[in-house]
């Protein structure tokens, strides 16, 4: 079984990220909201992401993987990062195996944070997997970025977002991969675990929330010896897009004992867009060749100028090119 992982950050305390169902840690950098999520994580930490056994970049599995065998994946991707110890952030199903984790091994855990966590089945029984329906409905929809409705509604009407949660299912699972996971979801029960943890530990958990109801959360923080309880607003599953700030805050106070501003995401900045006038014209008139090499030479000379004026390259649109600058002085230049 190999497992994919990541190790990004230089802080003073590890921080081992086990996620929800769905993850790709390629595919999660190409939504800025996750990255910015992440990177923030990263700042005030050895930041240790991975993908469970059967979905994103690690191994596909048979059957229905064990709460146990998930947290084994936990202990695997520590000893091969050379993490000693370290706190556990899981979110969704990741809250248990942390759980579990942090139960097992306390001398190797420093805390432990579940957000929007599931300690029970999450799935409702009802969904029979091997129902014929059920599977073509699959078939059909899978890779549509479907889990964006309930998983972050707040979200779920933004075209670019749902097209990045289609990248994560496909390249992430497959419809085989997805009843597998629909069929562990259903089943696990880590309440009697619980009562062992004995590492100091957070409960977030957004109090509308659909995929897993509030109640785990209440119930987790009440398991569990000395839990701190945080219950926010809000309906969405995945933390990177409504209000990340706050649960990013509350996770950096309580790994490292301290809380820092949040980083700026808003700046004054000039933006300039260029267009070759014509070009579809000038593409048929030169043929493929030469317009392909015109085409590079433009962005030649567009990387040479933005290099000597200070830009920052949003992106390329075949024909043109988007950028920002830090006044309309150099912008104009």
């Amino acid at each position: 079984m190999r497992v994919a992982y990541q190790v990004l950050g230089d802080g003073p305390v590890d921080l081992v990220c086990v996620p929800s169902a769905g993850s790709h840690i390629e595919v999660f950098w190409e939504e800025p909201s996750v990255a910015r999520y992440l990177r923030r994580l990263a700042s005030f930490s050895r930041l240790i992401l991975f993908d469970k056994r059967g979905v994103g970049m690690s191994d596909r599995i048979q059957g229905v993987p064990t709460l146990e065998e998930r947290m084994d994946d936990v202990r695997a991707v520590m000893d091969s990062a050379g993490s000693s110890r370290a706190a556990l952030f899981g979110m969704s199903e990741g809250g248990a195996i942390a759980a579990m984790f942090a139960a097992t091994y306390p001398e190797r855990v420093t805390s432990l944070v579940m957000l929007g966590a599931a300690i029970r089945c999450w799935m409702t029984n009802e969904i029979d997997v091997d129902d014929p329906a059920v599977i073509a409905y699959l078939d059909e929809h899978f890779g549509e970025g479907l889990m964006i409705d309930q998983g972050a509604p707040s979200v779920a009407d933004d075209d670019r977002v749902r097209a990045w949660s289609g990248r994560v299912e496909r390249l992430g699972m497959t419809p085989t991969s997805l009843r597998a996971l629909i069929k562990m979801n259903s089943s696990f029960d880590a309440r009697a675990v619980l009562p062992a943890v004995s590492v100091p530990t957070l409960v977030i958990h957004r109090s509308e929330e659909q995929v897993v109801v509030v109640d785990q959360g209440r119930e987790a923080a009440r398991l569990i010896p000395d839990a701190r309880f945080v219950e926010l607003p809000g309906r969405d599953h995945l933390p990177y897009f409504d209000d990340p700030d706050t649960t990013l805050a509350l996770i950096e106070e309580f790994v490292t004992g301290e809380r820092h501003h949040a980083e700026a995401d808003r700046v004054l900045a000039t933006v300039v867009f260029t267009d070759i006038v014509n070009s579809t014209e000038h593409a048929s008139t030169f043929g493929d060749r030469r317009w392909r090499e015109t085409l590079d030479s433009y962005d030649a000379s567009v990387e040479h100028e933005l290099e000597r004026f200070r830009d920052r390259l949003v992106k390329t649109t075949g024909d043109g090119t988007l950028a920002t600058f830090d006044g309309p002085g150099r912008a104009i230049q």
